[in-house]
């Protein structure tokens, strides 16, 4: 069948799709928080609709058993911090518990749309309990660290209002990650370098080997800016 134009289409496509999903629809993507998936063609609505009910009932599963990382990491990422946000303000996921922050450490290091959420991370991280998210291997590395930290954070541009509050104690993954962002978006490669007093700290985190300090930006102590030479 042909369409003469894209609305066209995308109303072709809602007539198939579960009411729930209809104001998700955006060309031919789903961008619903339970699913995120192309639209291949109309017939492909039975299996998106199927899926969604599906995890609408799970969902009722593990509220009922107050399973909250499986209530979080079934919702698709972009929506994760949002569900977190929502455990949080109605009391599910009390910041005095230990297994909350670590939950909060599994979403964070997860995020791969943190400046969505620019305000809700920095105050979860302005948290005094902030460091229960540290395991007991990521407080005994911690507590090996130098004070001040020397710290690193890799940028596309010179720009430090581009620096939020995630650092690294390697230079090598600051690197990485500098590289990487201009490579996507074909600029030079800028790495940050400063150091922190340990006591401004809000946590420290290893998984995926990143080596990741969390500091507030009015924590965090002097630090300069330089290009990386190409490889």
């Amino acid at each position: 069948m042909e369409f003469s134009d894209l609305e066209d289409t995308i109303e072709f496509f809602k007539g198939g799709l579960h009411p729930d999903l209809k104001p998700f629809l955006f060309g031919n993507m789903v961008l619903h928080p339970l699913v995120t998936t192309p639209m291949a063609n109309v017939h492909f609505c039975g299996h998106i609709n199927r899926q969604y009910e599906g995890k609408l009932k799970y969902l009722e599963i593990v509220r009922a058993e107050r399973n909250w990382e499986d209530f979080v990491f079934t919702h698709e990422r972009p929506y994760r911090a949002k569900a977190l946000d929502e455990l949080i303000e109605d009391g599910s996921l009390p910041l005095d518990d230990k297994a909350s922050w670590q939950l909060v450490s599994n979403v964070w290091t997860d995020s791969e749309n943190v400046e969505d959420f620019t305000e809700f991370w920095e105050a979860l991280w302005s948290h005094p309990n902030s460091r229960l998210a540290m395991s007991e291997k990521e407080a005994k590395a911690f507590a090996a660290l130098p004070d001040p930290v020397p710290v690193w954070h890799g940028l596309e541009r010179a720009d430090e209002a581009l620096i939020g509050i995630s650092w690294t104690t390697s230079r090598t993954v600051g690197a990485w990650f500098a590289r990487r962002f201009s490579l996507i978006h074909g600029r030079s490669a800028y790495l940050a370098k400063g150091s922190v007093p340990k006591d401004k700290v809000r946590a420290y985190l290893l998984a995926r080997k990143e080596f990741e300090v969390i500091v507030l930006q009015d924590d965090m102590g002097p630090f300069s800016i330089s290009e990386l030479k190409p490889r």
